[in-house]
């Protein structure tokens, strides 16, 4: 490779040094840039309002993006100013049309363009601005958001696509390759280190690599075309929630894929406290990677920006189990059920009463000479029959062999206490708790079985949480294609 101009060198080390330096101040919260010009834009066919001028873009304490705006728009009246952000109703209007209880509606949102001082373009979609203060008669626009992105066609295009997420969260994750640093001076090497921190696996011919650096996680995505699936950093987000039992947020997203690169900075989001809930392979090994590959292979498919429906369920027992005992209870009762109903339903079709049957029991129902309440409630019980009971699944199941009947009985117990709210009891909480790790157990049984994992796992279900392989019988009715075993990543063989 031919040498660099010294001034090229010089201009691409401060560029990277700008660039890092960036990654770092949004991670600690205190990112900020001044702007030549940003530009808000209103979300209206016809006649958008625009309001621009100089300004910067920060976080706020709680490390939330936002901007400030000092515009050339003349306030003469504050009020009437508020106005034109509430689909240029009167102030006396926007009062009345913003009533409790109502949507906000679409036309009063904004984009946002923004030019900074290296002349780099950014943009920001979707968001209520504010109009709170003036200087010298000037309007002064601030707002928040959750995301500002940049995006650049380059001269070229490149072999494989590569997305790399950086997270808010630390996560201890067990490593399987090193890194290696070498120092050299006058093309002579001066210096090697090296450390065992680094983490690299395959799915679904995408290799990943888990590392940190400066106290942040980074998680490398490299695709074997130029191109990258549609919201890959989201599946990519799932599974890792999925494999490490907590929730994970982004502070910056970058994806170079054919001749386009672009980067997508995130405001801090606000911490559902810690979750107590432990991961489906307790000090996890290699074998975490192998339950990775499961999880993203059935996700993967997944159209759209919204998350997976199971990752959905896991969400929410995190929140859940974040706030207390009993809400965890609650919330993991209640995500067996979801995962039964939006999976596994097929497989117990054969128990629903058939149409024929029910027509016929619903018009006796409705001649017969019963009082109106009882035909009501009777009709309305006959008609949740038509639908396929998650106890039925769990029976199809039991039989199969993939849960065991003591797993069933703790979440029938659990998930009647709580979710009717009938009085748990008098019984001590270890038995309650007892109980909680059973369904946990049921839960991550259920996940395997619809992802079609097969390796190993921690049974929350035994005492002293042992681990054990999760092998349910080879020929079952309900059992999904089992994916292929995942390779380990090329990149592993080679220093980082």
């Amino acid at each position: 490779m031919a040498s660099w101009n010294p001034w090229l060198r010089v201009v691409y080390h401060r560029m990277l040094g700008q660039y890092e330096q960036m990654i770092t101040d949004l991670h600690a919260g205190k990112l900020e840039f001044d702007c030549e010009c940003i530009e808000i834009t209103q979300r209206l066919a016809e006649n958008p309002k625009v309001f621009r001028g100089p300004g910067c873009i920060k976080q706020d304490s709680a490390g939330v993006l936002m901007f400030k705006i000092y515009t050339d728009t003349i306030a003469t009246n504050l009020m009437t100013m508020i106005a034109p952000f509430h689909r240029g109703l009167s102030a006396a209007e926007t009062v009345v049309s913003s009533l409790a209880g109502t949507l906000v509606p679409g036309d009063a949102y904004y984009d946002l363009r923004a030019v900074d001082q290296g002349g780099k373009e950014w943009t920001s979609a979707r968001f209520l601005p504010d109009a709170r203060s003036r200087m010298k008669g000037r309007l002064i626009i601030t707002g928040s958001f959750s995301s500002l992105q940049r995006k650049k066609e380059r001269a070229y295009e490149v072999a494989e696509g590569e997305a790399k997420i950086i997270f808010y969260e630390d996560v201890e994750f067990p490593p399987n390759a090193s890194t290696s640093l070498v120092k050299t001076i006058a093309g002579e090497i001066a210096e090697e280190s090296g450390s065992w921190d680094t983490a690299c696996f395959s799915s679904a011919g995408f290799h990943f690599r888990l590392t940190k650096h400066n106290g942040m996680v980074y998680c490398r995505v490299r695709s074997e075309s130029p191109e990258l699936p549609p919201c890959i950093d989201i599946r990519t987000l799932e599974a890792l929630q999925f494999i490490f039992a907590r929730p994970l947020t982004c502070a910056i997203i970058e994806t170079e894929e054919k001749n386009v690169f672009s980067i997508s900075l995130h405001s801090r989001q606000p911490s559902i406290g810690k979750p107590l809930f432990f991961p489906p392979i307790k000090n996890p090994d290699n074998e975490i990677y192998s339950l990775f590959d499961s999880y993203f292979r059935y996700i993967l498919p997944t159209e759209g920006q919204n998350s997976h429906h199971l990752s959905m369920i896991l969400w929410a027992v995190l929140e859940g189990s974040a706030a207390s005992l009993n809400a965890k209870a609650l919330s993991l009762s209640v995500a067996v059920e979801g995962i039964l109903k939006e999976e596994l339903s097929a497989i117990a079709m054969d128990r629903n009463l058939d149409k024929t049957s029910y027509e016929k029991l619903k018009q006796m129902i409705s001649d017969g000479d019963f009082p109106e309440i009882f035909k009501k409630r009777t009709l309305n019980h006959l008609e949740g029959m038509m639908g396929v009971r998650s106890v039925d699944i769990l029976q199809s199941l039991l039989k199969e062999g993939i849960v065991e009947e003591h797993l069933v009985k703790a979440w029938k117990k659990v998930r009647n206490s709580y979710a009717h709210w009938k009085r748990p009891g008098s019984s001590p909480l270890d038995d309650l708790v007892s109980q909680i790790d059973d369904v946990t157990a049921l839960f991550y049984k259920l996940m395997f079985h619809v992802i079609g994992y097969r390796g190993s796992f921690t049974d929350y279900s035994a005492k002293g949480w042992p681990r054990r392989k999760f092998r349910p019988p080879i020929c079952t009715s309900t059992q999904p294609i089992t994916p292929e075993t995942p390779e380990r990543s090329e990149e592993c063989d080679k220093k980082t």
